[in-house]
């Protein structure tokens, strides 16, 4: 999709809305207007990629309304569950790669999951990038997207994480209020998904200044763990640390986060 006018802009997201609102006297569940306004809101609040935005909606649209259709054609009212169940399957089969963390029964399921891919993160990748820069300079420019990585995923003795038990305590006072919990799942997963960036990003540096010595083999001590050396033993440190680098873009995409937190643009540059 080439850049679109802001004229342009308007009058797709005025379509959008209108679809919404036509169907949704058809199937209000299915057709629901309100979580696209949600995500329309974050876009142009965090300056997102609006003509990315755009594009996915669109197509989001029309896999519900494929879906619609296929349910008026059964014309079986039970059938409505069962499809309705399906696109949600289809939208958790890009996360189900990740540990599923239960932590609260009122907790989306989408949060269970990102909760389980950023405590590993922090159990693996993140002991990696200790061990690599721990006492160096670059440790320092780390440090802050380091510790919200920690705040979201860091687990002690079994206990949530800070940020995770900052998310139910806002779950229990809503009493299940459906907007103020979106809103909140929408910031936690922004915050971390810029986190998550933020350390590829130093990364990248990193490895385009020569801060790391990229060829050498990784070596391992006694104290390390034997899941980080199941990891990452016999290759060079080049090669793990662009290992780490995927992983951050995968979790960031595949929470659909990539357009909020300016990874889309980054790709864009870089297959110009």
């Amino acid at each position: 999709m080439s850049e679109l006018s802001r004229e342009e802009i308007d009058r797709i997201i005025d379509k959008i809305r209108s679809d919404y609102t036509e169907l949704s006297q058809e199937n209000p569940t299915l057709f629901n207007l309100y979580p696209f306004e949600q995500r329309y809101t974050q876009v142009l609040t965090h300056k997102g990629n609006v003509n990315r935005f755009i594009r996915d909606e669109i197509l989001f649209l029309d896999q519900l309304k494929s879906k619609h259709n296929e349910m008026k054609r059964r014309k079986k009212a039970s059938s409505e569950q069962t499809t309705i169940d399906k696109i949600i399957e289809e939208n958790e089969a890009r996360i189900r790669k990740y540990p599923k963390i239960d932590f609260h029964p009122m907790a989306k399921t989408e949060i269970k999951y990102f909760y389980g891919a950023i405590v590993d993160f922090v159990n693996h990748e993140l002991q990696f990038i200790y061990k690599v820069f721990r006492g160096t300079p670059e440790m320092n420019i780390l440090q802050e997207p380091v510790y919200a990585l920690e705040k979201t995923g860091l687990t002690r003795k079994g206990k949530l994480s800070i940020r995770m038990n900052e998310h139910v305590n806002i779950i229990q006072d809503t009493r299940g209020t459906s907007s103020t919990i979106e809103r909140e799942c929408q910031t936690l997963l922004r915050e971390t998904c810029r986190a998550l960036k933020s350390v590829s990003d130093i990364i990248e540096e990193c490895i385009d200044d020569q801060k790391v010595q990229v060829n050498n083999t990784i070596r391992f001590s006694e104290s390390d763990s034997k899941e980080l050396i199941d990891k990452f033993g016999g290759i060079t440190y080049g090669e793990a640390l662009k290992m780490i680098i995927e992983k951050t873009h995968n979790i960031i995409r595949d929470f659909r986060m990539d357009s909020l937190v300016g990874l889309d643009k980054k790709d864009h540059h870089r297959h110009k």
